[in-house]
């Protein structure tokens, strides 16, 4: 079942500045503050670092930073819906001014991430797609 994002709502989107141990840390720390302030906080992280926040925070919207319209099958060195999804994220970050999509592969990732019950945040934007 796709989750609900209560208004108002944080992100915290570390890009790669950080990964691993302290992107897990930064996670607790955010994770503990949705509890206390009963309010949504949508946490991107690196695909690699998914699992190992989710399994260790109860309270975040876990968002992955990018994802491809594709299906299992083909498609070495793209990102899996089903591998983030597996993973505990509950949406996805797409046509992000620093991994813009074209229109075409915009709506794949988009009808992908509805099948998997994926919410997603569509960055916006002037420029070419």
């Amino acid at each position: 079942m796709k989750k609900e994002i209560r208004t108002p709502f944080l992100i915290v989107n570390p890009k790669a500045y950080i990964y691993g141990d302290e992107a897990l840390e930064l996670a607790k720390v955010c994770d503990r503050l949705a509890l206390e302030y009963d309010t949504d906080i949508i946490y991107t992280a690196q695909h690699a670092d998914l699992r190992q926040i989710n399994d260790n925070t109860d309270n975040l919207i876990l968002t992955a930073q990018h994802m491809d319209g594709i299906v299992p099958g083909r498609g070495m060195g793209h990102i899996l819906p089903e591998s983030i999804k597996d993973a505990g994220a509950d949406a996805v970050v797409l046509n992000h001014a620093e991994h813009l999509m074209t229109l075409p592969d915009l709506d794949k990732a988009m009808r992908r991430a509805d099948e998997l019950d994926l919410l997603t945040i569509v960055v916006a934007g002037y420029h070419d797609l």
